[in-house]
């Protein structure tokens, strides 16, 4: 008997998968038509394994059931595995790596291709229904099964019933467990924030969206488009990461309890959300953190689809991606500029480009340049140690010897006396001016007082406190004398 049902074969007699059955509730279904819920020898015959994860959200068993049931590999992991959702935030090579791995039966490589394994995130082997779901499951199909799209990591509502879903802990040893079908009047009324229901339908259209589009084009291209409209950019491209997880977390405050929320808004990553999706724009991240963004961004999936407003992200250019070439329309422009006198560094401060690139243009055009001198000889230099020595600045010394700031510079870093010298020279002439500010802030008050002149004037008090202590109590007011009453013993 136990040989006969090692060769168990199924053949035509396997059963059809319904319609967004859950992977886990096709083997159930082949396991109690074939010998119960707890035969393990049936589990053996026909997945070569008593030991698998079969309740897993990405199962090594697809193999095994391609040639039982002679479905293709790819219509079981589309139509009957969560791994569509991960589809269009997940590189293409990162992907199809996850996608052959299943079709030999490595589950557990896919964990590790999606990042999964590496984010630490905490997968426990249980199951979402939906209570109104299983009734019409029941109806029509004489079944209240799992359904795939309920079992999508986040999702915490029915999108097609707005009901909270039930959860179930499931077993890898027992094949005979079913959403709990109750009276119609049992049914609770919908609960749950607005927030919940906004991402579980976020969820569900990225899962509709992995299963027909794929990888999202120019995602990133959106992400900082939008940032740029909605002012989360500085003036030189920067992004304002901070203000923008504030701002993220007041709009998401309804899932403030929910584990993939604490886990992405977790200050314990050495870089945190949403910093690190942007700084790590070629790894894989996990769905809610994408999910997260665009629901704040955007809203939903179809407004960040058609949002293609991607000019301002070119003028802005901020520093976490390539920096384009300029284009060759602004030659012209570079040209003109030049012609009218502009110097080398503000042409190229103007137009955002390299200062090499302007000299470029310059040569090609056949303009001529004013440019500084390349070496400084030695009277030269001589004169600007003596000038160093004086305390003139750096950009004063540039002008009169025409050269730039950091020749000049350069030079003063070759004497490290007179930088020792030239820093008590402006230490000097500060407290002069602290002095004087003070002074000049005495005679301004009628009674002056302590506490008045710090008020008054808080910067020269406080530095000269720091600095000059001793001539600072030399010159104020004399302090008010203080009465202390004894205590009644």
């Amino acid at each position: 008997m136990r040989a006969s049902v090692r060769s168990v074969q199924l053949g035509r007699f396997f059963p059809r998968p319904f319609a967004d059955e859950a992977l886990f509730s096709v083997i159930q279904r082949v396991v109690l038509t074939h010998g119960g819920g707890k035969d393990k020898r049936i589990v053996s015959a026909l997945f070569g394994s008593r030991s698998l994860q079969f309740c897993s959200q990405f199962p090594s068993v697809i193999p095994h059931l391609k040639g039982q049931s002679n479905i293709p590999c790819d219509s079981w992991i589309t139509e009957h595995t969560v791994l569509p959702i991960y589809r269009p935030f997940t590189p293409q090579k990162r992907y199809e790596s996850a996608v052959d791995a299943l079709k030999v039966g490595k589950g557990n490589h896919v964990f590790k291709a999606l990042g999964i394994t590496a984010s630490r995130e905490k997968l426990t082997p249980e199951a979402k229904y939906c209570s109104q779901c299983a009734q019409d499951d029941e109806k029509s199909a004489g079944l209240a099964y799992w359904h795939v799209g309920h079992q999508l990591p986040g999702l915490t509502h029915c999108v097609f019933h707005n009901e909270r879903l039930s959860v179930m802990c499931l077993s890898r040893k027992k094949f005979d467990v079913w959403p709990i079908v109750s009276d119609s009047k049992s049914i609770k009324a919908p609960e749950g924030s607005e927030a919940e229901r906004h991402l579980s339908l976020l969820i569900n259209e990225s899962f509709i969206l992995g299963k027909t589009v794929g990888l999202i084009p120019d995602l990133y291209e959106r992400y900082f488009s939008r940032l740029i409209a909605r002012g989360f950019t500085t003036s030189c491209g920067h992004l304002r990461l901070q203000q923008l997880r504030t701002e993220m977390s007041a709009f998401w405050q309804g899932l403030s309890y929910h584990p993939c929320f604490k886990d992405a808004l977790s200050t314990q990553h050495s870089l945190p959300f949403p910093s690190n999706l942007f700084a790590y724009q070629d790894a894989c991240h996990s769905p809610i953190k994408h999910l997260l963004l665009i629901g704040f961004l955007f809203g939903d999936i179809a407004t960040l689809m058609s949002f293609t407003n991607t000019s301002e992200r070119v003028k802005k250019c901020p520093p976490l991606t390539k920096v384009r070439k300029p284009e060759a329309d602004i030659e012209a422009t570079i040209v003109d500029a030049l012609t009218s006198g502009l110097s080398l560094r503000k042409v190229s401060e103007k137009f955002r480009v390299s200062i090499g690139f302007v000299k470029k243009v310059a040569v090609i055009h056949k303009i001529e340049l004013d440019l500084r001198p390349q070496k400084i000889f030695r009277p030269e230099q001589d004169e600007i140690i003596d000038k160093l020595a004086l305390g003139y600045p750096t950009q004063d010394i540039a002008k009169q010897c025409h050269c730039s700031t950091g020749a000049i510079e350069t030079i003063l870093s070759q004497h490290p006396d007179i930088v020792e010298l030239r820093a008590d020279t402006r230490k000097l002439r500060k407290r002069e001016r602290m002095r004087l500010s003070l002074l000049n802030t005495i005679n301004e008050l009628q009674c002056p007082r302590r506490n008045d002149i710090k008020l008054k004037n808080g910067t020269a008090y406080m530095w000269l406190y720091k600095h000059d202590k001793v001539w600072l109590y030399d010159h104020l007011p004399a302090q008010i004398p203080r009465c202390y009453r004894r205590s009644k013993t």
